[in-house]
C-alpha cells in the first residue's frame, strides 16, 4: 500500500509497493524556499536519476546526478547556492529524470 496523506513523506508497508508509474515526484518543499529544498520521489524500477534546476529562461542553474537508485522511495535535497553564487529571487523549475521514465517538472519559488 502507498499512502500519501497531507505530508511530504511516503508511507508504505513494503518499499516500492503501489508505485504504478515509472517515476512519481512529490512537490518540492519548502516552497517558497530561500534556496535549499527537498524532493521526495519514487521509482517503480531501479535506474539512474538526475535532478536539474533551470531558471524561467531555461538556463541550467544546478544539475545533480544521483546515480543508480533502487526501486522504491527516495529523497534528494538541493542547495541552489552550493556553487558559491546566490541565485536571485524568482521562479525556477525542478526537473527529475529517471531511466525509462518521462521527466517530471515542477515550479519552485526562491524568496530572499
Amino acid at each position: 500500500y502507498l499512502l500519501i496523506a497531507g505530508t511530504h513523506a511516503f508511507v508504505s508497508d513494503q518499499v516500492g509497493a503501489g508505485i504504478e508509474q515509472p517515476l512519481v515526484v512529490q512537490p518540492a518543499y519548502p516552497n517558497p524556499t530561500p534556496g535549499r529544498f527537498t524532493v521526495d520521489y519514487a521509482l517503480k524500477n531501479p535506474g539512474a536519476v538526475e535532478i536539474t534546476v533551470v531558471d524561467i529562461l531555461g538556463r541550467e542553474i544546478v544539475r545533480r546526478d544521483l546515480g543508480r537508485r533502487d526501486r522504491g522511495l527516495h529523497q534528494a535535497s538541493l542547495d541552489l547556492d552550493a556553487n558559491g553564487h546566490a541565485v536571485a529571487s524568482g521562479i525556477y523549475f525542478v526537473i527529475v529524470r529517471g531511466d525509462g521514465a518521462a521527466a517530471r517538472s515542477q515550479k519552485i519559488v526562491v524568496v530572499r
